[in-house]
C-alpha cells in the first residue's frame, strides 16, 4: 500500500523543478554549439559555486544533480560534485535517494574515490525493510554491474532472493540483479548447491516472479550445463502444459489472446538445454505440448498477436531442430507443414519466417523432400523486392540442393543472378560456384556453370572462386582440353570480363597446346568443341586485345601466358611477343618489369632450361575446398548470438578497467590519424626523381570491382551499465547497391569549382564534405548528420597518411546527439606525386547497448592530383618549347573524351590556367603541382604540367605532359574519371 501511495507523487516531485527545465529549454534554443558549450560553462560554474557554499537546501542539491546529469548525458565532462551525489544516497529520505542513485549511474565509474562509500549505502538499502529503498538500490547496483559490485554486494542480493517475506517487486529484481552478477561472478550460485533451492523457487505464488527466476536458470543452464538439473525438466514441462493446454494463466498476463507468451518463451528456452527425454513418462507430455504449440499457431489480422504467437512457435521449432532424429519424426514432419504454409502467404514478415524456419528444418534428416515441395513459392521468394526475403529464399535453395535436383536449381539461380541486384550478387556467385562443384554430375557441366558467372557477374566472381576452378581443371586432364576451348571462345569476343581474361591467361598458357589437334582418348566425349582448333597465333591475339584494357596484375598473368605460347609456338609469335617484354622492362610496375625481364632473359637460355621454366604446372594438392571454408566462416559469423549463453567477463573488465576509473569526456578526440607526418625524411622526393612506387594502370583506384573500391533482450531493468560493452547485434556498411552514388559524389569533387557536396547517406547517418585547397595543403571539412533517433556512439575517424600524403584530423565528436550535425577537420600535406586515392573510415555505433548496430563505413577522400595544382601563367613560346621537350612515355599521355562545346572549360575545372584558347583549334594550359617537399637547397618541389586540349571530329583528344610520369599518369585518369562521372562534359 505504502508503495502505491509513494511512488508517483515523489518522483513527479522530483522532477518538476523549474530552473532545471528552464536550462534544459536554453540549451535546446543555442544557435550553434559555441553558445551551447558557454551556457554549460556558466551552468557548471554556478553549480560548482552553489557546492561550496555553507548551506545548501535538499531541493537545491537534488536541481544541482540533475543539471550535472543532463550536461554529462550531453557528452561534458562533470568532474566535481560525486560527495554532494554521496550526501544524497545517504539520506534516508525516497526522493533524495531516488536523485543519488540515478546521478550515481551515470556521474560514477567503478574506480571512482567515492564507490566505496556508496557500496556500503547500498548494501545496505538493499538489506533495508523498505522495499521502495530496496529496489532503488537493486536498481543502482545492475546498472552499475562489474566485478566490484558481484564481490561487495553479490552475497547481500543472492540473500535478499532466496529471504522469506520479501515482497514481489523486489525478488523481480533481486532475481535479474543475481543474472546480471552471475554472468560476472558464477560462484555466486554454486552448481550444485542451489541447484535444488532455484527449483523450488519456480513454485513462487506470482507469474512475474516465476519468469524472473526462469530468466536466472537460463543464465545458470548456459554456464554450467543440465548435469545438476534433471528434476527441472518435468517442472517445466508441467509449468508449460499449465499454460499452453490447460490454459492457467492470469488475465493479466493475455497479450492479445495469447496467454503468457513471454513466460512461455522462457520455458522453451530452457528446454532446448535438455536432450529429449527417454523417460516415457517424461516424452509423452513434452510431445504433446509441442505439439498443440505447432497446431495452436495461425496468422491472424493481429500483427501484435502474430508477433507473440510466432515468438513461442520459433521456440518450439528450435527444440525441435535440437532434438534431431532423437526426436519423433511427427514433430519434424508437423513443424515442416506448419512452415510451408508460412512460405505462401503475402504478408512479407510471416513468409520470411516461414523461409528461415524451413531453412533450418532442411538441416535434419528426413525433412528435404517435404521441403522441396515449396520449391515453386521459393523461387518466387527469390524475386521478391524485399533483399531480406531473396537472401533467406536463397539460403534455403542452397540447403535444399543435391545431386537429384543441382542442375535445376542451378540453373534457376544463374537466370535470376542476370536480373539479381549488386546487393546480393556476391552471396549468389559464391553459392552457385560451391553448388556447382558439390553437385556437378559431370565437370564439364561445372566449367559451364562458370564461365556464366564470368559472363553474367564477372564484378562479383573472387578470386578464390576463379583459383579453385583453375585448381579443378589442372588437377582432372580429362577436362583441359574443354575447359581451353571454353575459355578461349570466352575472350574471343572484346567484352569479355577481366576476371574471364584472368581465368584465359591461365587456361591457355597451360592447356593451350591442346588445341593444335582434335580431342582424342579420354578428353573426347562426341562433342562439337572436341574438333575445334586453334593456332597459337590465335590464342594470342584473343588474349592481347585485352592487354591495354586490364588492370597490371592481371597483365602480369598475361605476360607469364605469352611466355609460354612464345616457346611453345617461337617460330610464330616470336617477333610478336618480344617487343612486348621489351617495352614492359622499364615500367614502374615492379611485378611487370621483374616479368618482361625475366622472360626477355629467359629467351636467350638453352632449350633445355626454358623447357624446364615453362613446364606445365604440377597437379594441386587435394585439400577442402576454400569456397567451403569462406561459406563456414561466413556461417559463423551471421549466426544468432544466445542471449543466454553470452557471459559479462568483458563488461566486468571494461568496468574496472583504467580507461572506465575517468569520467567519460565530452569532446574526445576519437581519430585514427596519418602515421606519416610532415617532417618525416622519407616523405621528401628528390628533384623530379621519379619514384619508386608502383605504376597502376588505374591510377586512381577506379578500375577494379566496386568491392575493391569501397574495400552487413533482457536487461535487468531496460537500460545496460555505463561500464559495460556494448551488444553488438549487427554490423552495417556501405551497401554495395550504393556504390555507383557513393562514387559519382567522390568524383564531383574532381571539378575544383565545387568545394562541397554529400559522400553518403543512408538511414542512419548522412556524411558531407567541404574541401579547400591551397598549394600543397588541403583541409577537407566532414559534416556528420545523425538522422536517427538516437545518440551516435564511439565515433572514429580513421585516415591514414601515406609517405606522399600526410594527414592529421581535429574536432572528432565522441557521440553525436539525434539531429545534430557535428563537423571534423581532415589536414592534407602532398609531400609527392601519389597514386592511390586516400581511404577515409567512419565508425560508430547506434541503437540501445544491449542491441548495439556496429557502422563502419569505408570511403574515400575527395583528394585527387588535380587537388594539388595551381594555375601558370606561361607565355606561349615557352609552352610550345616545354611542350616538345615533354614528349614521350612516361612524361606524356592522352585521353579520349566525348566532343567539347567549350575546350578550356575542362583546363579551368581541373585548376589549369588557359594560355590559348579557341572552339576550332582546342585549348592549351599550364599549371604547377606543388608539394611540400623540398630539394638539397631548401626549396619546395614542384612539377610543371602542360596540357592540350584538341578536337576530333566526334571526340575530343586530352593529351597531358610533365616531368614527373605519375603527375601525368594521374592528371589523365583523373579527366577519364571526370568525364565517366558527367563532370566537365559542358
Amino acid at each position: 500500500v505504502r508503495l502505491a501511495q509513494r511512488a508517483p507523487p515523489t518522483m513527479a516531485q522530483s522532477l518538476m523543478m523549474r530552473g532545471l527545465t528552464n536550462y534544459i529549454t536554453e540549451l535546446r534554443a543555442s544557435k550553434n554549439r559555441e553558445d551551447e558549450e558557454a551556457r554549460v560553462d556558466k551552468e557548471l560554474g554556478n553549480i560548482r559555486a552553489k557546492f561550496t557554499a555553507a548551506r545548501l537546501s535538499e531541493y537545491d542539491r537534488r536541481k544541482y544533480v540533475w543539471k550535472m546529469m543532463y550536461t554529462s548525458m550531453l557528452g561534458y565532462e562533470v568532474d566535481f560534485g560525486l560527495s554532494e551525489v554521496l550526501n544524497l544516497i545517504q539520506f534516508p529520505g525516497f526522493k533524495d535517494k531516488c536523485v543519488g542513485y540515478t546521478a550515481a549511474t551515470v556521474l560514477m565509474s567503478a574506480a571512482s574515490d567515492t564507490m566505496p562509500a556508496m557500496l556500503r549505502a547500498m548494501r545496505g538499502d538493499i538489506a533495508a525493510a523498505d522495499p521502495m529503498l530496496q529496489c532503488l538500490a537493486l536498481t543502482a547496483s545492475a546498472n552499475f554491474g562489474g566485478s566490484k559490485i558481484a564481490d561487495d554486494i553479490g552475497d547481500t542480493v543472492r540473500s535478499v532472493l532466496f529471504g522469506a517475506m520479501v515482497p514481489t517487486a523486489v525478488r523481480k529484481k533481486a532475481a535479474l540483479v543475481l543474472l546480471r552478477l552471475f554472468r560476472v561472478k558464477p560462484s555466486l550460485l554454486p552448481v550444485p548447491d542451489y541447484t535444488s533451492r532455484l527449483i523450488d523457487m519456480l513454485e513462487l505464488p506470482t507469474l512475474g516472479e516465476k519468469q524472473a527466476v526462469l530468466c536466472l536458470i537460463l543464465g545458470v543452464l548456459a554456464k554450467n550445463g543440465v548435469e545438476h538439473f534433471a528434476p527441472l525438466l518435468p517442472r517445466l514441462i508441467t509449468m508449460l502444459n499449465a499454460v499452453a493446454v490447460d490454459s492457467h494463466a492470469d488475465p493479466h498476463y493475455v497479450y492479445h489472446k495469447v496467454a503468457c507468451p513471454w513466460y512461455r518463451v522462457r520455458i522453451l528456452r530452457a528446454l532446448r538445454h535438455f536432450p529429449f527425454p527417454t523417460d516415457k513418462t517424461v516424452q509423452v507430455p513434452l510431445t504433446d505440448v509441442l505439439t498443440d504449440v505447432l497446431r495452436g499457431t495461425p496468422v491472424t489480422k493481429s500483427l501484435n498477436h502474430n508477433n507473440a504467437s510466432h515468438a513461442i512457435l520459433f521456440e518450439a521449432i528450435n527444440i525441435i531442430i535440437r532434438y534431431g532424429t532423437n526426436g519423433p519424426a511427427s514433430l519434424r514432419e508437423r513443424a515442416v507443414e506448419h512452415l510451408s504454409k508460412y512460405v505462401n502467404i503475402r504478408e512479407p514478415n510471416v513468409r520470411y519466417l516461414g523461409l528461415e524456419g524451413l531453412t533450418r528444418m532442411a538441416s535434419l534428416p528426413g525433412t528435404r523432400e517435404q521441403v522441396l515441395r515449396q520449391q515453386k513459392a521459393i523461387l518466387i521468394s527469390l524475386k521478391e523486392r524485399d533483399i531480406s526475403l531473396r537472401r533467406r529464399a536463397l539460403d534455403l535453395l542452397f540447403a535444399t540442393c543435391g545431386r537429384d535436383n543441382a542442375e535445376e536449381i542451378v540453373g534457376e539461380l544463374v537466370t535470376h543472378l542476370i536480373t539479381a541486384d549488386s546487393a546480393i550478387r556476391s552471396e549468389m556467385v559464391l553459392k552457385i560456384a560451391i553448388l556447382a562443384e558439390r553437385f556437378a554430375p559431370n565437370l564439364r557441366w561445372y566449367v559451364d556453370v562458370v564461365l556464366k558467372l564470368l559472363a553474367h557477374a564477372g564484378d562479383h566472381v573472387s578470386d578464390d572462386i576463379w583459383h579453385r576452378a583453375v585448381q579443378i581443371v589442372t588437377n582432372n586432364p580429362p577436362l583441359q582440353r574443354y575447359a581451353a576451348v571454353k575459355m578461349f571462345q570466352a575472350v574471343e569476343t572484346s567484352m569479355a570480363h577481366e576476371t574471364a581474361v584472368k581465368v584465359a591467361a591461365y587456361i591457355l598458357g597451360e592447356f593451350g597446346f591442346l588445341l593444335q589437334e582434335p580431342a582424342a582418348g579420354e578428353s573426347a566425349t562426341g562433342d562439337a568443341d572436341d574438333a575445334t582448333t586453334v593456332s597459337g597465333s590465335k590464342q594470342f591475339v584473343a588474349l592481347h586485345q585485352h592487354f591495354d584494357r586490364v588492370a597490371p596484375e592481371s597483365r602480369v598473368l598475361l605476360l607469364s601466358a605469352y611466355a609460354k605460347l612464345q616457346h611453345l609456338y617461337e617460330a610464330e609469335l616470336d617477333h610478336v611477343l618480344t617487343p612486348i617484354f621489351e617495352a614492359h622492362t622499364t615500367v614502374l610496375n615492379e611485378e611487370l618489369q621483374q616479368r618482361a625481364v625475366e622472360y626477355l632473359s629467359l629467351k636467350a637460355q638453352s632449350d633445355d632450361l626454358k623447357g624446364r621454366v615453362l613446364e606445365a604446372m604440377p597437379a594441386f594438392e587435394e585439400r577442402e575446398s576454400v569456397l567451403e571454408a569462406r561459406l563456414k566462416d561466413t556461417s559463423k559469423t551471421a549466426k544468432d548470438v544466445d542471449e543466454w549463453g553470452k557471459e559479462a567477463d568483458g563488461a566486468a573488465v571494461a568496468a574496472d578497467s583504467p580507461a572506465a576509473s575517468a569520467p567519460t569526456p565530452g569532446r574526445a578526440k576519437r581519430a585514427k590519424g596519418g602515421a606519416v607526418g610532415p617532417d618525416d625524411e622519407s616523405s621528401s622526393s628528390g628533384n623530379e626523381a621519379e619514384p619508386a612506387a608502383q605504376e597502376d594502370e588505374d591510377i586512381l583506384g577506379l578500375g577494379g570491382d566496386d568491392a575493391g573500391f569501397m574495400g552487413g533482450a533482457d536487461d535487468a531493468f531496460g537500460a545496460a551499465a555505463a561500464g559495460d560493452s556494448p551488444n553488438i547485434v549487427a554490423s552495417r556498411g556501405v551497401p554495395s547497391g550504393s556504390l555507383g552514388a557513393v562514387r559519382t559524389a567522390l568524383f564531383s569533387f574532381l571539378d575544383r569549382g565545387r568545394t562541397r557536396a554529400g559522400l553518403f547517406a543512408d538511414d542512419t547517418v548522412q556524411l558531407g564534405a567541404v574541401v579547400e585547397f591551397r598549394g600543397a595543403l588541403g583541409r577537407l571539412r566532414l559534416h556528420i548528420v545523425n538522422k536517427s533517433d538516437g545518440d551516435l556512439r564511439n565515433i572514429e575517424i580513421d585516415c591514414p597518411g601515406t609517405d606522399a600524403v600526410a594527414t592529421s584530423i581535429v574536432d572528432v565528436p565522441d557521440r553525436v546527439p539525434a539531429g545534430e550535425r557535428p563537423a571534423l577537420e581532415i589536414r592534407f600535406k602532398c609531400m609527392r606525386p601519389f597514386a592511390d586515392l586516400i581511404p577515409i573510415t567512419v565508425s560508430f555505433h547506434s541503437g540501445p547497448m544491449s542491441a548495439t548496430v556496429e557502422h563502419s563505413y569505408a570511403l574515400r577522400a575527395p583528394v585527387f592530383t588535380t587537388s594539388f595544382l595551381e594555375a601558370v601563367a606561361l607565355p606561349m613560346d615557352a609552352l610550345k618549347a616545354r611542350w616538345g621537350a615533354l614528349a614521350g612515355e612516361p612524361k606524356a599521355a592522352r585521353a579520349t573524351v566525348p566532343v567539347l562545346r567549350d575546350p578550356a572549360a575542362v583546363l579551368r575545372a581541373i585548376g589549369a590556367e588557359v594560355v590559348q584558347a579557341s572552339p576550332e583549334h582546342g585549348a592549351l594550359g599550364a599549371a604547377t603541382f606543388r608539394t611540400e617537399a623540398t630539394n638539397p637547397d631548401g626549396k619546395k618541389i614542384s612539377v610543371g604540367c602542360l596540357f592540350k586540349v584538341s578536337p576530333q571530329g566526334s571526340e575530343t583528344a586530352i593529351e597531358v605532359r610533365s616531368q614527373h610520369g605519375l603527375v601525368t599518369r594521374g592528371l589523365v585518369n583523373s579527366i577519364k574519371a571526370a568525364f565517366a562521372h558527367g563532370v566537365g562534359s559542358a
